[in-house]
């Protein structure tokens, strides 16, 4: 916990190092779209590896609570490729992970807590069990003109990792052991600001 709490006094001196007002009562909306890599392997009996990749489309909005915080919300559908030696498909989920953030003017970091709503499959799991859960969220976005020049300033790129508060379960055969794993995911997310507002980390070109 203490590595934890210094790592994240690290990340917002750097971002205070930049820090603009972010605008007291503003509201930002736009569009966000990314992907992202499942960074640990299941455990259970039988075939237990399970290669795990994700595209996320979705939407955010961002309400300013005062010159320097912000509260969001980034919904999004979350279709994850589940590859085993055995069985390939895909399994559908809605994420809605909600967030506090530090918002500087070249930089934000955003920390929060993500449910995941598990709404179908593709793989045929002969029995489904606690496949819902829920993560804590650590994001650091930049101006995504900043890393990639073909890009506006109304867009930022975020990197975003979560942690699993709870693990995920399931049967993928009948007569099978069960397969059990804790979401770990890294995302690569691109959010791009369809309101009249300029998103905070861009504001130094206003």
């Amino acid at each position: 916990m203490k590595k934890i709490t210094v790592l994240l006094v690290v990340v917002c001196a750097f971002v205070s190092s930049f820090a603009q007002p972010t605008g007291k009562g503003q509201i930002d909306w736009g569009i966000s779209f990314g992907a992202g890599l499942n960074l640990l392997n299941s455990s259970g009996s039988g075939s237990d590896k399970y290669f795990m990749m994700t595209v996320l489309p979705g939407a955010y909005v961002m309400y300013g609570l005062n010159d320097y915080f912000a509260v969001s919300l980034n919904p999004q559908y979350s279709p994850w490729y589940l590859n085993d030696f055995d069985f390939n498909g895909f399994m559908h989920y809605v994420d809605i992970p909600a967030f506090i953030g530090y918002h500087g003017e070249r930089a934000t970091v955003d920390i929060g807590v993500q449910y995941s709503q598990y709404i179908s499959n593709s793989v045929g799991f002969y029995k489904t069990d606690k496949l819902n859960y829920f993560s804590g969220v650590i994001q650091i976005g930049f101006n995504a003109s900043d890393l990639w020049s073909i890009l506006g300033d109304n867009s930022v790129q975020i990197f975003r990792f979560s942690l699993g508060l709870n693990k995920i379960s399931f049967y993928p055969y009948e007569n099978s052991g069960k397969g059990e794993f804790r979401p770990i995911m890294f995302e690569v997310v691109y959010r791009y600001n369809i309101s009249d507002n300029v998103p905070s980390s861009s504001r130094r070109r206003r």
